[in-house]
């Protein structure tokens, strides 16, 4: 199987974001008495119209201080499929998917760019799995939405519940997700080995020594440093910085994340980024998020 991965918020959901942040001004380091844990799930880094990733965050606080943090993501089965490219036809790219039959559904698409004077065409067809099942959910793809619907509703929707967003992440990390093939639903497919960016290899890049890393876990532990270091407070405010520093993994110049003050070493898009009216939260929005549910 070839993987891929492509790299506001509601009116509700917003408000409860911007509602959380004003609560937690000047909820830094040290200057918050509080004790517990809090924890928020939610659609994160999708494009607008497909949601592709749910987020977890959890902060735990002893004596004010952020003493532990998880921040990870899963994919979502929109993401999972099988794949082939031709320049010749699109069907002669659908002859080349490895899987046929009606347990899949064929999406076609084609772009077409100048290589040495003359305009090439590549057809693509990919292939995703119809049916999806986890608990008592039922997914199924829409090829005219690219996407997968609960019943009549689109996922992406579906998912601005939280309750659905926990429920569709603790069945992935769980292996506790099936696809029907053959009338049966298999576990072995989309388990948390292929959808948990912890595990599957997800933004795998070279390093100055030509060592393989995750770029993503790279980007996650440096944001996790910097809340754990520094609080929420200034998580909402956090711009790209204006200097170009050393990566912290590659031979380049980079802009990371900063507050004005501290530098995150992060440079992940959607780190803060603006996701007005795109149904999905920012990694700073759902951290905020969790520390607003922080609770003993």
């Amino acid at each position: 199987m070839k993987k891929f991965a492509k790299i506001a918020v509601g009116i509700t959901l917003a408000a409860s974001v911007a509602a959380t942040a004003g609560v937690l001004a000047g909820c830094s380091k040290g200057s918050d008495p509080r004790n517990g844990t809090g924890e928020a799930y939610a659609v994160t880094h999708s494009s607008k119209a497909v949601a592709q990733y749910i987020g977890y965050a959890k902060l735990v606080y002893t004596d004010g201080n952020i003493t532990d943090m998880t921040l990870t993501e899963v994919e979502l089965p929109s993401q999972i499929y099988f794949s082939a490219t031709s320049t010749v036809s699109a069907e002669d790219a659908k002859s080349k998917l490895t899987v046929t039959g009606d347990d899949y559904v064929i999406v076609e698409t084609s772009s077409t760019k100048l290589v040495e004077g003359e305009n090439v065409t590549t057809y693509t067809a990919k292939a995703h799995y119809k049916t999806v099942s986890y608990g008592g959910t039922t997914l199924t793809f829409d090829s005219t939405l690219v996407d997968y619907k609960v019943g009549d509703q689109d996922l992406k929707t579906y998912l601005q519940s939280e309750a659905n967003c926990k429920t569709y992440y603790e069945a992935a990390i769980n292996n506790q997700i099936s696809v029907t093939i053959g009338g049966q639903q298999k576990l072995d497919v989309l388990t948390k080995a292929e959808l948990s960016k912890e595990e599957n290899g997800y933004w795998t890049r070279q390093d100055k020594n030509n060592a393989d890393y995750s770029r993503w876990k790279m980007n996650r532990d440096a944001t996790v440093e910097y809340v754990k270091e520094n609080g929420v407070s200034k998580l909402l405010s956090l711009t790209k910085s204006t200097t170009e520093v050393d990566d912290l993994k590659e031979d380049k110049k980079v802009k990371p994340w900063t507050d004005g003050t501290v530098v995150t070493g992060a440079t992940w898009s959607d780190l803060n980024s603006d996701t007005t009216g795109k149904k999905y939260l920012s990694y700073a929005q759902l951290i905020v998020k969790a520390d607003g549910a922080v609770k003993a």
